[in-house]
């Protein structure tokens, strides 16, 4: 079974505080059900690299995104050790939310998909700075978007390096 761990999230200007559980490749939000999770398909066995789910607007859409790491010293217990310390998130622009966007529209259900986007980059961001807080590293991470085109670039490489951010001329969103 995959580590646990509960986590109050801190988001945007209200500073809204919620339990968020946080496992080994999932971030779940305890009131609603909201879940991001990584997927460990192989690229050449599965389209998508990652998956939201709001289970109160009946809602599942895999995406792509690429994991932002940078080797790092950091402080872990008694010791400086030099690790890899999670960033933040490139997505394909427009690529979510198009793909909520439908899948409302398919289903008649009534949502606002920018709150949907927003509830998944706030998933994400708890499941990097839970994984980074496990090494004593406390900047916050970010998602960024990029052009199909430009996301292309990356390969099937699940992670980059953050010179990667100019390269594809990548804009922070969250």
């Amino acid at each position: 079974m995959a580590e646990s761990a509960i986590c109050c999230a801190k988001f945007g200007a209200s500073a809204m505080t919620e339990p968020i559980e946080i496992t080994t490749s999932s971030a779940k939000r305890v009131s609603t059900g909201s879940a991001f999770s990584m997927n460990y398909v192989p690229p050449e066995f599965s389209a998508n690299e990652c998956w939201y789910e709001h289970p109160q607007s009946n809602l599942k859409v895999g995406f792509h995104g690429k994991w932002i790491y940078q080797r790092k010293v950091v402080s872990s217990g008694d010791k400086i050790v030099e690790r890899s310390v999670g960033l933040g998130m490139i997505l394909i622009k427009d690529e979510m939310g198009t793909l909520v966007a439908r899948s409302l529209e398919k289903m008649g259900t009534k949502a606002d998909t920018q709150a949907l986007l927003l509830d998944c980059y706030e998933l994400i961001v708890a499941f990097l700075r839970d994984q980074n807080e496990r090494g004593s590293f406390l900047d916050q991470p970010h998602i960024y978007v990029t052009s199909a085109q430009e996301y292309g670039k990356f390969g099937d490489s699940a992670q980059v390096a953050p010179e990667a951010l100019k390269e594809v001329r990548a804009i922070e969103v969250y």
